[in-house]
Parts: C-alpha cells; sequence; structure tokens
C-alpha cells in the first residue's frame, strides 16, 4: 500500500474541478489539499491552486488591484518549486512590516513632491490650504491608523460648510492615491458627493437691467458683462481696455485671471485653451452699461487693475434692491445662457459661452422659463384650423381692396399672438 506521500497529484480526473487546496466534498485527495495548504503559508501572500478541469497547477498573485494567474506544470513538486522563484520576485516590492510605518504628513510630502509640479497653482494653493486645515494630531497619525471616526472629527472642526467639502475631497485624494501606490489596502475616506445642479431664476430683460442700474458704479460693468455676455469673473478680471471694442460691440476674450490669497497673495493670467481670442458680441441694450470700463485708462490696462473679490456681496445687495433673487456672479452666466438658449437657440449658446461640447451648454446651463415651454408647447401643438386661418389671412394682405389687405393683416397678427 501506498501511503499519502506517495499519492500522485495527477490521479484527479480532468472532469473533477476544484480550487485551491480543494474544498469539502472535492474529488482532489487531501494529501494533495494538505501540501498544498502548507506551500500557500510558504509563499504567502501569493498562491498555488489545482485546476482539475485541465490537470495543472496555477500561481496566484495580485498586482495593482488585479488577479493575475500564471499556469506552472501538471507535477506539484515542480510547480512548487517555480511559485517559490516567483514570490520571491512579486514579494521583493513588500516591505517589511517594522518598514511599512508611513505618517500621513510623510505621505503628503512624497506626493505633493510628486504631484505639485503638474498641477495648476490655483489647484496647489487649494491643496495646500486644506492641508493647513488637517490637525497635527492627525498628520503625526500612521495612515494605517487613521480611520472614519478620525476624519470626522477632524471635517467637525472646520466652521464653514464650503471648507469641509473642500477638506473632505482633498482627503479623500490623498488616500486613494496612497492605495494607488500600494501603502493602504483600501481608503478609510471616499468623498462621493456630487453637486447638486441649482435652479437659477430665469430674469426678464428689464429686470436683468434693473439689476446692473441698482449696482453700484465701480461693479455695474463687470455685472453687465456677466448678466449679457455671460464671462466667467476670471475672464472679466482679465480684460485689458483694448479687448472692449464699444465701436463694433464685440468683447475679445483672450484668458482668465485667478486670484490666490494669503500672505504670499498673488494674481495669475492664463490665455484661453487654443491661445486664440474669443469674441463675444456686445448687445446694443448693454453697450451703454459697460461704456465706463474705458475711462483714460491706457489699451494695455487692466479694466479692474485690482481683482473684485467683494463683487459677490455688491450683486446680491443689487439683486436686493432690484427685488429679484440673490443671485452670484458665476449665476450670471446661466442667467445669460437661458435667454440666448430661449431665443437664438443653442449653437448660439454655445458660441457665446465658449464651450467646445454642445452637451456642456445643454446638461449646465439650460435653466428653461416653464412660461416659455408653455408657449413653446402650444406651437408646437398648434390648433389646425388656426393655421389654416393665418394662410388664408397671409393670401388676402395682397388683395386689391385695402379694406380687406388692413383685415387680413390684424387677423394675420392675431394668429400669430395665438400660436406663440
Amino acid at each position: 500500500m501506498m501511503n499519502d506521500s506517495q499519492v500522485e497529484p495527477t490521479l484527479v480526473e480532468e472532469s473533477e474541478a476544484t480550487d485551491v487546496g480543494g474544498k469539502k466534498g472535492s474529488a482532489v485527495p487531501r494529501s494533495i489539499r494538505r501540501r498544498l495548504a502548507q506551500m500557500n503559508k510558504a509563499i504567502y501572500p501569493c498562491r498555488l491552486r489545482y485546476r482539475t478541469s485541465v490537470g495543472t497547477f496555477q500561481f496566484s498573485y495580485r498586482r495593482n488591484g488585479r488577479e493575475i494567474w500564471k499556469t506552472l506544470g501538471k507535477d506539484l513538486e515542480v510547480a512548487y518549486e517555480r511559485a517559490l522563484v516567483l514570490a520571491r520576485e512579486v514579494n521583493s516590492g513588500i516591505p517589511l512590516v517594522s518598514k511599512r510605518a508611513l505618517s500621513l504628513e510623510t505621505w503628503y510630502e512624497t506626493w505633493s513632491g510628486e504631484r505639485y509640479p503638474k498641477l495648476a497653482r490655483k489647484t496647489v494653493f487649494n491643496y495646500q490650504y486644506c492641508w493647513t486645515r488637517v490637525p497635527l494630531e492627525m498628520r503625526q497619525l500612521d495612515i494605517h491608523s487613521i480611520t472614519r471616526d478620525w476624519i470626522e472629527k477632524c471635517l467637525s472642526a472646520i466652521g464653514t460648510e464650503g471648507a469641509r467639502d473642500h477638506v473632505s475631497r482633498f482627503l479623500s485624494i490623498l488616500l486613494n492615491s496612497a492605495v494607488k501606490a500600494g501603502h493602504l489596502a483600501k481608503s478609510p475616506w471616499s468623498y462621493t458627493q456630487r453637486l447638486k445642479k441649482k435652479i437659477i431664476p430665469v430674469l426678464s430683460v428689464e429686470e436683468m437691467v434693473r439689476v446692473c442700474e441698482c449696482a453700484s458704479e465701480s461693479v455695474r460693468p463687470a455685472i453687465a458683462i456677466g448678466l449679457f455676455c455671460g464671462l466667467r469673473l476670471g475672464e472679466v478680471m482679465a480684460l485689458k481696455v483694448q479687448d472692449v471694442d464699444l465701436e463694433h460691440r464685440v468683447l475679445y476674450v483672450r484668458g482668465g485671471r485667478t486670484r490666490m490669497y494669503g500672505e504670499a497673495g498673488v494674481d495669475e493670467l492664463k490665455s484661453t485653451k487654443t491661445g486664440d481670442p474669443r469674441p463675444v458680441p456686445i448687445p446694443t441694450l448693454a453697450s451703454r452699461l459697460i461704456e465706463p470700463v474705458r475711462g483714460e485708462k491706457k489699451d494695455e490696462d487692466l479694466v479692474f487693475p485690482a481683482f473684485r473679490s467683494d463683487i459677490n456681496k455688491r450683486l446680491k445687495h443689487a439683486c436686493k434692491l432690484a427685488k429679484v433673487p440673490k443671485l452670484t456672479f458665476h449665476a450670471l452666466r446661466h442667467v445669460c445662457a437661458t435667454r440666448l438658449i430661449m431665443t437664438g437657440g443653442m449653437a448660439l449658446a454655445q458660441a457665446v459661452l465658449g464651450h467646445s461640447e454642445i452637451g456642456t451648454t445643454i446638461d449646465i446651463y439650460a435653466h428653461l422659463d416653464v412660461l416659455w415651454m408653455q408657449k413653446k408647447m402650444e406651437t408646437a401643438f398648434i390648433d389646425p384650423e388656426l393655421k389654416e386661418l393665418k394662410q388664408q389671412a397671409d393670401a388676402l394682405t395682397r388683395h386689391n381692396d385695402p379694406n380687406v389687405r388692413v383685415l387680413a393683416e390684424k387677423v394675420s397678427s392675431v394668429c400669430v399672438k395665438l400660436c406663440q
């Protein structure tokens, strides 16, 4: 009789499939299951398994979150020798337990040294601000010791909702980067909140003019440009006198301007993505509101030498005086886009806003007025008899009798109003 150690590993039928070491009720002999269990302890975290469907042993390991399998042959001992060599290669990049300690501060220094040179200056400034809001006690913790409770405690100490939101997103990025680098198996914090699409009121032209007139003279041109031309705040602050052509009623957007605050606060000017200026027409109605921007400045001077960080506060006060819902400066871009879509169509709004994809214009800036949609619905489903009456009236506008022509024009006008 043969003892357990003499059992050949290939005795298992191909139709009797099992996984690593076999499972309870498996057709794999107990001796092979025991031997595989011993081998897997030696090559951990890699593992070896026997596939009865093909009669081979396979070596498994994980790389970048994916499980990779390698076939090592049909002989168990030969497969084990090959597995030992492969395991040494795979495990050579895994530090010893005594050397795995890594504080959050150390990881931040490593991560920022690699990432910051590739990021925009404004993004770096924001990340640095978020890092200052992380408590010193938490920075000195080992990243494996950081729990969700620690992060929630850190966020609860931050007073404003906006700052909490930014720090939450920053910690999610920092810890997920540690996972990708192989220092963490799973991040204790993931920022999954999606920004809700705000409801922007649709202002009438009269309300738009009233908001501009209620604003102080120092910010009135900027608010008028935002409302009637749809420029972002950074684009307005980057305008030079030569970019405002009131004679031909055109603005030339050459880029944006970012203001970074703090002890080393600076302004940063950045050109458009294509490097070419984007012409934006100025409506006649807005020309008189924008005209004061030129003054006695030189062509190369900025329209707003100082970055107007107080403009949102002044805009809300103007909205209060004009008796319209309070708006932020970026909301003015939404108001402008909505009016362009309702009157000129989607293509016009896309061109004025400077979007490369029309989907961006539709998804973000289409806040259509209910009354306007109701009129358009009526036009889409117009009464056939009313349509026929208008066609007959249009035909009679060329009648010889002047009285008939006048009556036909009035009937046609009434039909148009009913169709709107």
